[in-house]
């Protein structure tokens, strides 16, 4: 039902308005939600639905199904005492400068997420029930004796329709209670259904290629994979024809496994993405599939969707085929094995080609970032010890055999686009007027003027070289990645601005991407025409729009989820250390508080909120920490010195 009212903000055509969703149109057009337009009912213009988060200040955000535009501003008291994970129409207030925000005037569904509380007691023995996310005292339907009887910050999952307590989740003190409990919390599940895990062993853990005479044999072609060294999924492999200018992008056919509305389906489908804690993940499909017969594993024939992408002699794309092919790849590369490969230039014997790919990769990516750009960031992994609690940190530079793999998938996902005119695309819009203006008036506090320009690329650029001078680029690149819009799925072509493509989809991740599997389905029916795939593809653009949403929808709870994990595990290594001092620096600041990011040790990219006087952006700071919350993983600070001077109070 929540993906009904998805499609609403696109349009809904009559006669494919189900008996149940008509009653709720009669009612949504009665109350002045709905227009009706030659048979087609629309959301009006004014209105938005989309998913109410609420962040633990008590402010509220709402993820849109209007994606292009990011998630609307609802203060606490336009909530309308919507609750957390609630399905929600708001009406939009515009204002002539600022963020979008809205108010909250019908709750669609009840939240998708199950309501948690934690048990406190308080000095004299009382017990509180407290909000897991917000931290509100909240009442609960269970007596002072039951709670007293239970272990202090003890976590419980709460019917959110009578308030009775369902399960105990575990005690908040023990650290290994936090992926069960954002499980938990987000109704996700990392087991599969028994029917599901079923149909995925059926398939067995090896194919015999000589059953699928109407593929293209490719496994005497010297395919490799580079990943992470702790992956266990391998999506994509790549080869180089030298000779001929032939790049080979293979990636693993999950729709040869995965039918259309079978049980792995609809569980993929509810699931949309995998997740990936530091220690683990929480795959999209089953291991049996994702991590055996479905994998690019090394000297193991496996089945493969394969962009054949035919180069000029200048590295321009000529042309490409996508062929359906068994492959077989000769050797599993990790990064760091690459990178030395390219350091040190020792003979490869089959793999040779990987020194005349990166040259021609390093042609691409130039070519590639005089449209898109190029954002420092540095990606902070944790490494977690059997306890899981933080003991060690890692973090991840650019390097050129991410940089080898990164254009050859984004060739495969441009090329993918180019095939469809209407379905899934991966869009994503430039950023507005307003937000620009707002982000030139941040970057002047931190003493940075750039040139002027209407088009919006070159300003961009001028603002990253300004920021090279002062040393600061990684921290102001930050800054202009959150004046920009998301990226979102969507049925219509919009481009990609980031990214500075026309044609730019989802197509090499199938493993861990339900858009990507979704794509392939609708590439098979354009490469392999009849009856029957004509009919597919027709079901499957029937409720595309809606698919979409769904996704683009999942794919923010999933980053929620792995980013509260990160969270929750600073939180406890920072409550160890109350009163200690940290190097920082403010990288947002509100009406009344501002955020800075610790830069030093164990805790570096801990988030720390500072009630103090407001000094300007990207001002490195000394703080100290006064207080943390692991329950809603809200760390507290005050300043203790700046850079240049000593702040009085």
């Amino acid at each position: 039902m929540k993906y009904f009212f998805f499609k609403l903000e696109g349009g809904i055509d009559q006669k494919n308005v189900s008996k149940k969703e008509t009653k709720i149109l009669v009612d949504l057009i009665s109350q002045g939600f709905v227009r009706e337009e030659k048979g087609v009912f629309f959301l009006k213009r004014r209105y938005a639905i989309g998913t109410l988060f609420i962040a633990s200040n008590g402010t509220g955000f709402v993820s849109s199904a209007e994606q292009s535009q990011k998630d609307i501003l609802i203060e606490s008291y336009h909530l309308n005492s919507a609750s957390n994970g609630d399905l929600v129409i708001i009406e939009k207030i515009f204002k002539k400068r600022g963020r979008l925000s809205g108010k909250v005037l019908k709750v669609l569904t009840q939240d998708r997420m199950n309501k948690l509380v934690y048990l406190e007691r308080q000095k004299g023995g009382k017990v509180i029930a407290l909000d897991f996310k917000t931290g509100n005292s909240i009442h609960i339907e269970a007596s002072q004796k039951s709670m007293k009887q239970l272990p202090n910050y003890t976590v419980l999952q709460i019917d959110p329709l009578n308030d009775e307590v369902l399960d105990v989740v575990g005690v908040l003190t023990d650290p290994l209670i936090d992926e069960k409990l954002l499980l938990t919390y987000y109704n996700r599940k990392e087991n599969f259904s028994q029917q599901t895990e079923i149909e995925s062993k059926s398939f067995g853990d090896s194919i015999d290629k000589n059953i699928y005479s109407d593929r293209v044999d490719l496994t005497h072609l010297d395919f490799c994979t580079i990943d992470p060294v702790s992956a266990k999924d391998f999506d994509d492999a790549i080869y180089f024809d030298e000779e001929n200018l032939t790049l080979y992008v293979a990636i693993a056919d999950v729709s040869e496994y995965v039918y259309l509305n079978s049980s792995i389906d609809r569980e993929a489908s509810d699931r949309a993405f995998s997740i990936y804690f530091p220690h683990k993940s929480i795959p999209m499909l089953p291991r049996s599939l994702s991590e055996n017969i479905c994998s690019l594993k090394p000297n193991e024939d496996r089945l493969a969707f394969t962009f054949k992408i035919q180069l000029n002699s200048d590295f321009y794309v000529i042309g490409s085929e996508l062929l359906n092919t068994v492959i077989n790849s000769k050797k599993r590369f990790h990064y760091d094995e690459v990178d030395e490969v390219f350091e040190k230039q020792p003979d490869m014997k089959n793999f040779n080609w990987l020194y005349k790919l990166l040259k021609i990769t390093k042609i691409l990516r130039d070519r590639r970032l005089a449209h898109g750009f190029d954002f420092a960031s540095e990606e902070i992994s944790l490494v977690l010890d059997e306890n899981q609690q933080i003991k060690d940190t890692t973090s991840s530079d650019f390097t050129w055999s991410h940089s080898l793999i990164e254009e050859c998938m984004l060739l495969a996902n441009q090329e993918s686009a180019k095939r469809i005119s209407y379905g899934i695309f991966r869009n994503h819009e430039q950023p507005t007027k307003t937000k620009i203006a707002h982000l030139i008036e941040e970057l002047a506090q931190i003493g940075i003027f750039p040139k002027e320009s209407q088009d919006v690329h070159k300003l961009i650029n001028n603002i990253q070289q300004e920021a090279e001078v002062i040393g600061m680029k990684k921290y102001v690149d930050k800054m202009i990645i959150l004046s920009m819009k998301q990226a979102f799925y969507s049925s219509e072509n919009l481009g990609h601005f980031g990214l500075g493509f026309e044609f730019y989809s989802h197509f090499t991740s199938p493993i861990r991407r339900y858009s990507d599997l979704t794509l392939h389905r609708l590439l098979k029916t354009t490469i392999n025409k009849s009856y029957e795939t004509e009919k597919q593809q027709k079901f499957i653009l029937s409720n595309i729009d809606a698919l979409n949403s769904k996704i683009s929808d999942l794919e923010r709870e999933a980053n929620r989820i792995m980013w509260d994990f990160t969270d929750r595990k600073y939180a406890r290594y920072i409550s160890k250390h109350i009163d200690d001092e940290y190097k920082a620096i403010i990288v947002d600041i509100g009406k009344t508080d501002m955020t800075a990011k610790i830069t030093e040790g164990l805790a570096k990219g801990t988030r720390v909120f500072l009630e103090t006087p407001l000094v300007d952006i990207l001002t490195e700071v000394i703080i100290k920490i006064t207080n943390v919350n692991i329950a809603t993983t809200k760390v507290k600070g005050k300043i203790i010195q700046t850079l240049d001077r000593e702040v009085n109070f």
